[in-house]
């Protein structure tokens, strides 16, 4: 077959992730092998190999309006002219296609909107948000009726897909692939610190929600709360650093590795605060270390550690149910063994693989 492969969207982040590591499974596998490829990205450039052709379309990046008119227009002559039997698109909307199937690949919860938040446009701080929940996410909705099959990374994402979007098209749930952890210490200590939340300033990340239940609810605990990110990062880390009023419980480190963070595990708890993720990989690398896990009780934490012995859960936007959390992780939690389902550990991209081997030899 011939399979492109359309994602002008990634940039940086988790998407460019998911498109360089998708490229490294396509030239590394051998059934792979046996199809040609073409990768389609905005501007970035990927090493060449003999049967993968990469085309770089860089006026996709110049506004949202020329990637739409790419997407819904553009993309559709190119396939026309070049004959392609499947697309895979890993940019979460799909493109209008003349003659091929086409998969989604859908990864960025944000399009699904936030239930217990609206954003506006007019606070500068929530602008990007919005034209995420807002804006993209309608969009996205309607050009998935285009697509012959959807790929997401939890069942909690399939639901709500379900719920939100409808689509017409079968959604397959495909774990994500975690990359090996080899540590020499991997239990952790039977006393913690403290938490460390390893996430970027964003809205939607619920810093906010850990700083109340820090300040007005353990008041007289001596504890270390670690944020990865400097208060001059943007402007919603900065108000973050203005909210904890110099009290000195909170260390702002900036971005730090995978590998310092995970060695962080050993001596502190996972605090995680999200309100909506689609796969948060550091549950994965704590419960490697056998650390303490406090998240929010949402679907998408409940089914990736639901069975996990060491987590504790607490309710979303509840000042005082995190801080009660925090307060047990503190004292003695006993010394449970990990009860955590390895099977989500699954190479996602060979099970992306197969669904695109099946939709191809479909009949449309």
């Amino acid at each position: 077959m011939r399979i492109v492969v359309v994602d002008v969207a990634a940039e940086n982040g988790g998407a460019l992730s998911i498109l360089y590591d998708f490229y490294h499974y396509v030239i590394n596998d051998p059934r792979a092998k046996e199809h040609e490829w073409v990768f389609i990205t905005g501007n970035i450039s990927l090493p060449k190999v003999p049967f993968v052709e990469c085309i770089k379309v860089p006026k996709t990046k110049k506004s949202q309006l020329y990637r739409m008119l790419w997407d819904n227009f553009f993309f559709r002559k190119f396939e026309k002219e070049r004959g392609f039997d499947l697309v895979l698109s890993l940019q979460n909307a799909a493109v209008k296609c003349f003659k091929a199937k086409q998969v989604v690949y859908f990864h960025n919860v944000l399009l699904l909107g936030d239930k217990h938040y609206r954003y506006s446009f007019f606070k500068s701080t929530e602008s990007v948000y919005a034209k995420y929940t807002r804006l993209l996410g309608p969009y996205t909705k309607w050009s998935l009726h285009r697509a012959d099959a959807i790929v997401v990374q939890t069942e909690s994402v399939k639901e709500e897909i379900g719920e939100r979007f409808g689509p017409s098209c079968p959604v397959e749930v495909c774990y994500p692939t975690i990359n090996p952890i080899d540590l020499e210490e991997k239990s952790q200590a039977e006393s913690i610190e403290g938490f460390v939340y390893p996430a970027s300033p964003l809205g939607f990340k619920n810093h906010s929600l850990i700083i109340d239940s820090v300040i007005n609810h353990l008041e007289n605990i001596s504890i270390k709360i670690i944020f990865t990110f400097r208060p001059d990062d943007n402007e919603i880390a900065a108000s973050l650093y203005e909210k904890t009023k110099g009290d000195g419980r909170f260390i702002f480190t900036g971005y730090l590795p995978r590998e310092r963070i995970l060695s962080l595990y050993g001596k502190y708890a996972l605090l995680y605060a999200s309100r909506m993720e689609s796969f948060p990989i550091p549950f994965i690398e704590a419960a490697s270390r056998n650390s303490l896990i406090i998240a929010p009780s949402e679907n998408y934490a409940k089914e990736i550690i639901g069975s996990y012995k060491r987590a504790i859960f607490f309710e979303q936007d509840n000042p005082a149910s995190l801080a009660e959390c925090m307060r047990r992780a503190l004292g003695d939690f006993g010394d449970e063994t990990i009860t955590f389902e390895k099977g989500v550990l699954s190479g996602t991209w060979s099970d992306v693989f197969n669904v695109l081997l099946r939709i191809g030899s479909e009949t449309k």
